[in-house]
């Protein structure tokens, strides 16, 4: 219960009071000995703690809970980890270090067939790309991590993905095309009630 409420609370941006049940979730696994449930807790105590802007903690909360996956041989969870790990990197512009966490936990995601992971992935390096200027590397990842989410009928992934492919159209000075896929993404954002979503899609259509 814990958990999910720190989950619904993230999705508000309600993080300071997200991490608090996070860090009440984690206590009750550790009590229970609950070695998957304690890597998710801390996995998820990392997440917030970077939205919050504590790198050094979401580092070290990711750190733990990708031992413990290692220890459980679980691929899902220590691509989860790695995945989180590289987020911190682009984060702090380690752009080098973020592709390297990142492509790791992709080459997982395959080897597992992790359809959804493998296109946050591939979105993510799209990500690294675009923010680092290669835009055409970050076109050729985000058009196929697009197509991967659409597959899927993964509607926050498209939503992700439509606004940076708004933003690297609108640099590209093609700003109708811009446009359209920004106001995409901000549409499915509001339905899901995604404030930090709809903020960046603001922030790209002022731009």
């Amino acid at each position: 219960a814990h958990n999910a409420l720190g989950n619904l609370l993230g999705d508000s941006a309600e993080y300071t009071r997200a991490r608090r049940h996070y860090g009440e979730a984690l206590a009750l696994r550790r009590k229970l000995a609950d070695s998957d449930g304690i890597a998710g807790a801390l996995n998820n105590l990392g997440i917030v703690a970077a939205w919050l802007g504590d790198y050094d903690d979401a580092l070290a909360r990711y750190r733990e809970s990708l031992q413990m996956w290692r220890e459980q041989r679980d691929a899902f969870g220590m691509a989860l980890a790695l995945s989180n790990f590289a987020d911190v990197h682009l984060a702090q512009g380690d752009f080098d270090g973020a592709r390297q966490y990142q492509e790791e936990a992709l080459r997982l995601r395959e080897q597992v067939r992790d359809a959804g992971g493998s296109a946050y992935s591939i979105y993510s390096l799209g990500e690294i790309a675009r923010l680092r200027g290669d835009s055409a590397e970050a076109t050729r990842y985000l058009t196929d991590s697009l197509a991967r989410f659409e597959a899927l009928g993964e509607k926050l992934g498209i939503a992700y993905t439509a606004c940076s492919l708004g933003d690297l159209a609108s640099q590209a000075g093609d700003t109708a095309r811009a446009a359209q896929l920004l106001e995409r993404a901000l549409q499915t954002r509001e339905e899901m009630g995604d404030k930090r979503g709809v903020v960046e899609c603001l922030e790209a259509l002022g731009m």
